[in-house]
């Protein structure tokens, strides 16, 4: 078995113009810092706002929420209401229905 020595790379005989010439290692090492770089920077520059933007949509909705609860418990209320007022004008109706007509004057 043939074992290759690492060479170690020093980042000063790296040449930034000309990155094709670098060792594998060191293109690797590069990716990988700047994939870092960028999943970086994508969390900070889109994620993050949208992220803030959805904890203030979930408060709003919280409010929201308890705004429509406190209206719904207000509206049975009302509710019952109407239903007294058609159940008393039912039996009023019936009792007039049941009343002799009133004879009418004749002048």
């Amino acid at each position: 078995m043939s074992q290759k020595k690492k060479k170690k790379i020093k980042i000063s005989e790296l040449d930034f113009n000309n990155i094709g010439s670098w060792p594998q290692q060191a293109k690797t090492v590069f990716c990988v810092l700047l994939a870092a770089f960028i999943v970086v920077m994508t969390y900070l520059l889109v994620i993050r706002g949208k992220v803030e933007e959805l904890e203030g949509l979930e408060r709003r909705e919280a409010d929201l929420r308890a705004q429509f609860e406190t209206e719904q418990a207000a509206r049975p209320t009302s509710n019952r209401c109407a239903s007294s007022w058609r159940r008393w004008s039912r039996c009023c109706s019936r009792c007039c229905a049941s009343c002799p007509a009133r004879p009418r004057c004749r002048t």
